[in-house]
């Protein structure tokens, strides 16, 4: 009938997903918004004007990394 959650996810054609995937996700976007919102305190309060571009590319590394473990 489902996992434990008894939770459907509409985008998969009511296919239920396993919880620990939906913790993953919430991980993942956990740890990216913060790491944007470091990026900005930094350049907003230090005037770290190269923490932007690094934070971008950390962004992009794991998103990279994320996309290829899917497959």
């Amino acid at each position: 009938m489902g996992d434990e959650t008894g939770r459907i996810e509409p985008a998969r054609g009511g296919v239920p997903i396993p919880w620990w995937r939906d913790f993953k996700e919430t991980l993942l976007r956990t740890h990216l918004s913060s790491v944007l919102l470091g990026g900005l305190v930094r350049n907003a309060t230090l005037g770290w004007s190269w923490a932007d571009p690094i934070v971008a590319l950390v962004i992009a590394a794991t998103r990279k990394m994320c996309d290829s473990g899917r497959h």
